[in-house]
């Protein structure tokens, strides 16, 4: 259950939470304290990878 953002590859099953302000993407992680920043071009850009992430922890069952 992996899904790689600009080159890093996240464990979906460790994320904890996901904020987005404007073309910036945090995610936060059960097994962190600090939080990953992936900045964007754009904010579409940053709203359809935040759509991703969120898609794949649906269909993997980790969100309702």
């Amino acid at each position: 259950m992996f899904l790689v953002i600009q080159n890093d590859t996240i464990n979906l099953s460790d994320v904890s939470r996901i904020s987005r302000d404007s073309n910036t993407i945090k995610v936060y992680f059960i097994s962190q304290s600090n939080s990953v920043e992936y900045h964007y071009d754009t904010e579409n850009d940053a709203s359809e990878v935040e759509y991703k992430i969120f898609k794949n922890l649906e269909e993997k069952r980790l969100i309702v």
